[in-house]
C-alpha cells in the first residue's frame, strides 16, 4: 500500500476503516504467528515437488542419475507456491515491525489532519450560528424600535384627535349656553334705562368683567353675594362698602345694579358680569365714567 502525503476526507476514511478492521481481527497477530509456517511447508512442498520429479525422470531413463541438491531460496525464488499473490515481504521485515510501524505512523498522521479538518469545519459553524443569531437580535431590536416609533405616533395623532373633540365640544356648550340665556323669561332679566343726565357723576372707574365659571367665582352656581341670581346687562360686583347691594350706576349709558362683590373689587373698580367667559375675555380692561341715580 502506498501513501501520500496529501490525503482528502475520503482517504482518511478508507485508511481508518482498514485500521479499524486489522485490529478487530488481529490481522498482525496473525501474520506474525502463521508467516514462518507458510513459507517451512512451502519449500517442504517444493522439496516434494522436486524429488518426486527426480525420481520419475530417472525411472523413465533407466539410466542412474545423481541427485541435484539445491538450496531453499532457489525454490522460494522459482514460484509462488500457492499463488496468493501477496506481495513478498521478508521475515525479517515483518519481525522488525518496521513496515507496519511506517504504515500505522502514516494512518496516525491521516487521522490527526482527519481531526483537525473536523474542528475546523465545527468552528466555521459555530462562527456562522453566532453571526446568525446577531443579525436575529439586531433585526429584533430594529423592529421594536420602529414599534415603539408607531406606538408614540400613534399616541400623539389620539392625543390630537381628543384635544380637537374637547374643543368642539366646548364650542358647542358655549353656543348652547348663548341659546339658553337669551330665550330666558324676560322677568328674570331688569333692564333700566339710562338717564345720565339726571344722575350725579362718581368719577372715573376702572372697570373689569367676569362670567359665572368656577375660573372666574370659585363656584359655577350663578348666585351673587346678595342671594341674586347674577344677569348678564343687570348684575355688577362692586366695593360694598363704598356701594350697598341694589344701588343703581350708569356706566357707558347702560344702567347696572350692584349685586355682588369680589376680593379685588374695592375703591374705583367695579366687575360687570357676563354669560360667557369669552365674553368677559372680549371686554377685557376699562377706564368708564360712572354716575348714580
Amino acid at each position: 500500500m502506498k501513501f501520500d502525503r496529501n490525503f482528502d476526507v475520503e482517504d482518511i476514511k478508507a485508511v481508518r476503516t482498514v485500521k479499524n478492521f486489522a485490529n478487530k481481527h488481529d490481522i498482525k497477530g496473525v501474520v506474525k504467528k502463521y508467516s514462518k509456517k507458510v513459507q517451512s511447508v512451502a519449500v517442504i512442498a517444493s522439496l516434494g515437488v522436486v524429488c518426486t520429479a527426480s525420481i520419475t525422470a530417472a525411472k523413465q531413463s533407466d539410466v542412474p542419475s545423481d541427485g541435484r541438491v539445491i538450496s531453499i531460496s532457489d525454490v522460494k525464488a522459482e514460484a509462488d507456491v500457492f499463488g496468493t499473490g501477496f506481495d513478498r515481504v521478508s521475515y525479517e521485515e515483518m519481525k522488525g515491525l518496521r513496515y507496519e510501524s511506517d504504515q500505522y505512523a502514516k494512518i496516525e498522521v491521516s487521522e490527526k489532519n482527519y481531526e483537525a479538518v473536523l474542528l475546523a469545519k465545527d468552528a466555521d459553524e459555530k462562527n456562522k450560528e453566532a453571526l446568525r443569531k446577531l443579525n436575529e437580535e439586531n433585526e429584533e431590536r430594529i423592529r421594536k424600535e420602529a414599534e415603539a416609533k408607531r406606538a408614540e405616533e400613534e399616541r400623539i395623532a389620539e392625543e390630537a384627535r381628543k384635544a380637537e373633540e374637547s374643543r368642539k365640544a366646548e364650542e358647542v356648550a358655549k353656543s348652547e349656553d348663548v341659546n339658553v340665556e337669551e330665550t330666558q323669561d324676560d322677568e328674570d332679566v331688569l333692564y333700566i334705562e339710562s338717564d345720565s343726565e339726571s344722575g350725579t357723576y362718581l368719577g372715573e372707574f376702572v372697570t373689569t368683567a367676569y362670567c359665572p365659571c368656577a375660573y372666574c367665582c370659585g363656584k359655577s352656581d350663578g348666585i351673587t353675594a346678595s342671594g341674586t341670581h347674577a344677569t348678564a346687562g343687570r348684575t355688577i360686583a362692586a366695593d360694598p362698602s363704598r356701594f350697598s347691594y341694589g344701588t343703581q350706576l350708569v356706566i357707558d349709558g347702560h344702567t347696572y345694579v350692584v349685586e355682588d362683590c369680589g376680593g379685588a373689587i374695592n375703591g374705583n373698580r367695579i366687575d360687570i358680569f357676563f354669560d360667557t367667559h369669552q365674553e368677559a375675555l372680549n371686554y377685557g380692561t376699562r377706564t368708564v365714567s360712572v354716575y348714580s341715580k
